[in-house]
């Protein structure tokens, strides 16, 4: 018993002792000031910060700026009204995030009924109904990638890159970005990881859409991509060598219409040097965020450009189109019947039987023919008439 209470009282002086050093030691030592001149060492040199500060806000950012709105939007890249309309929403701390937290979801999201309706009535007008943008791929190099990501992130590009997939309209509007995969995956490997992909099988996006072409209804709306990409019915391609006068009819006006999202790309860098250069982040979250701003910004302005352009401004009433969304229509899984089946009713959306159907479509390989063929003979009618 002795020797237990001579232990503890033993314990008990050590952790006492050991509390009065710390505090003792926590009162003494200062508290380090950080930032600012230090003693003995060269003053900081007055730059005029404060000067300059003034100076750039009254020629740019004042209610009576020195400079105009067009040399405003020459010199940043963005209107005047676009700016200040960002400027007043904005309350967080980061800029690229608080863009993204206030007009994602007017800016980034995809098409509603009365926007696909547009879509179907200019691409209609183009001689290609049916359409409902173009889809590329194009990379941002990461220069500060990790070193053990590296063979991951690089592909045939010297430095490793990070993928943007992206879906636009003739109006360069950018309607879907998918960000994240290395820069080693190709084009068919990032439509494979797509969201848009993902939407598509689970029937989530598009609505039920029906347009008429060559004489024929049709139900399957496609983009238009690259030779690169699967021969599937959503992503119809030129023609490869072309021969007869409608082959060479048909790869004129695909090649034409499917530099849509190539423009939409060169105006993305050529607006936003951040991502025309080489990515010096160390997260891909934050590239992910930055090209969402950069996106949306340039939405906005698409946006602007066409408010004040009057002769692309039509209500939805002078739509000339035939094409039909939403419940009306007939989705897109139903237009495939398997041969010898007695059931012919619809699956609903969502289901599982939904799912299979829509994923055996996206993948047919003659409906790829059908749907490419459809279009031959719509775009070389539709140039006779024009002539």
């Amino acid at each position: 018993m002795e020797g237990s209470w001579w232990n503890d009282a033993i314990r008990d002086e050590d952790e006492d002792l050991i509390q009065d050093l710390l505090d003792s030691s926590s009162e003494d030592e200062p508290l380090r000031r950080w930032g600012g001149s230090v003693a003995g060492k060269a003053p900081n040199i007055e730059r005029g910060r404060i000067e300059a500060s003034n100076r750039l806000y009254n020629q740019y950012f004042s209610p009576d700026s020195t400079y105009t709105s067009a040399q405003f939007q020459r010199r940043f890249r963005l209107s005047r009204t676009v700016f200040d309309r960002v400027h007043s929403a904005l309350a967080l701390e980061h800029f690229v995030r608080g863009v993204s937290h206030c007009f994602a979801s007017e800016y980034l999201r995809a098409p509603t009924l009365a926007d696909l309706k547009r879509l179907l009535s200019q691409s209609q007008e183009r001689g290609f109904p049916g359409i409902l943008g173009s889809m590329e791929c194009c990379k941002w190099m990461w220069k500060n990638c990790p070193t053990a990501w590296h063979g991951q992130f690089q592909g045939k590009e010297r430095d490793p890159a990070v993928t943007l997939e992206a879906v636009t309209d003739h109006s360069l509007w950018i309607w879907h970005a998918f960000f994240g995969i290395p820069g080693s995956a190709n084009d068919v490997n990032v439509l494979e990881a797509s969201s848009l992909l993902n939407k598509i099988a689970t029937g989530e996006y598009p609505p039920p859409i029906e347009y008429t072409i060559a004489g024929k209804r049709r139900n399957i709306p496609y983009w238009l991509a690259d030779g690169v990409y699967p021969r599937w019915p959503s992503s119809v391609q030129t023609v490869l060598e072309p021969r007869t006068s409608k082959e060479k009819c048909m790869s004129r006006n695909q090649e034409h219409a499917r530099k849509d999202v190539e423009r939409a790309f060169g105006v993305l860098q050529a607006k936003w040097h951040i991502i025309a250069r080489l990515s010096r982040f160390w997260s891909k979250q934050i590239m992910k965020e930055v090209i969402e701003c950069c996106i949306i910004l340039h939405n906005m302005m698409v946006e602007n450009r066409k408010n004040c352009d009057s002769d692309d401004a039509q209500s939805d009433d002078e739509l000339q189109c035939d094409a039909v969304v939403g419940n009306s229509a007939k989705p897109m899984w139903s237009c495939l019947q398997r041969s010898g089946a007695q059931n012919t009713t619809v699956p609903p959306p969502g289901s599982l039987a939904a799912l299979f159907e829509t994923n055996r479509l996206l993948k047919h390989r003659e409906e790829y023919f059908t749907t490419q063929r459809l279009i031959m003979d719509h775009l070389w009618d539709f140039e006779g008439k024009q002539i």
